[in-house]
């Protein structure tokens, strides 16, 4: 999802500068309501002299009408632009990433997420978001790496220790595994994606029983979610005697 930038108008008046940020955020807002009248709306006041703004509601526009790479290719040279305030464009760029990978280029989004973290290494989202492409890619090591620098810059970001424990399951690191799923459940004991990957590792060790109530409650907890599907079908499975997924 794309946020609301802080942008730093370059009108020298007050009252343009509120017209300005006021409509960018109703730009922004528009979106969530009729993303098609959120682009033609965004590509008029690009038209009129809109700038960075402007440009950055045309492909957040795009994003939300499903049109990645569009979007992708546009906040990449958005960022690349060189009237815009250079706190900006990690964000952008990560912005940028998400369309890629939403896009199904996961190399290309490391690209530029690697490229947002030479610009702002102490940046944890950053990190956190190359370790996630990391592992969509199968580079588990790597996506481990990223994950740990990640909870060093925020150690109590649940999302951070859940990921990188199924990083670790993946290279078969179980007891690695466990120890980062239990502290991702410490910090958020309602994270159904939390069971699910408890669950896994449970399945793994041979606690079938285990398994199974750490499945059902994703079930429990989030009936209608991707991950409750995902438990449901472990749960045959274990009853077909196969493995997790």
């Amino acid at each position: 999802m794309i946020v609301l930038l802080a942008w730093a108008w370059s009108s020298s008046a007050p009252a343009e500068e509120a017209s300005d940020a006021a409509r960018y955020h109703a730009c922004m807002s528009m979106i969530d309501t009729d993303a098609e009248a959120a682009f033609d709306t965004a590509i008029e006041w690009q038209g009129l002299g809109g700038g960075s703004a402007a440009k950055h509601c045309v492909a957040a526009a795009l994003m939300a009408l499903g049109y990645f790479d569009q979007a992708a290719e546009r906040l990449e040279n958005l960022a690349q632009d060189p009237v815009l305030d250079g706190s900006l464009k990690p964000e952008i760029l990560r912005q940028a990433a998400q369309g890629w990978l939403s896009g199904g280029d996961a190399e290309r989004a490391y690209a530029v997420l690697t490229s947002a973290i030479e610009l702002e290494p102490s940046h944890s989202a950053l990190w956190l978001d190359r370790g996630i492409v990391a592992a969509e890619i199968g580079l588990y090591d790597d996506a481990v790496t990223d994950l740990s620098r990640a909870l060093t810059l925020e150690p109590s970001n649940p999302q951070a220790w859940l990921l990188r424990g199924s990083a670790y399951r993946m290279l078969d690191k179980r007891t690695e595994a466990a120890r980062d799923v239990e502290e991702a459940l410490r910090l958020d004991p309602e994270s159904p994606e939390a069971y699910l990957e408890r669950g896994n590792l449970r399945r793994l060790e041979g606690d079938d029983s285990g398994a199974r109530r750490d499945w059902i409650e994703v079930i429990t907890r989030a009936p209608q979610s991707a991950e409750a599907d995902a438990a449901r079908t472990n749960i045959e499975r274990l009853d077909l005697g196969d493995g997790a997924q």
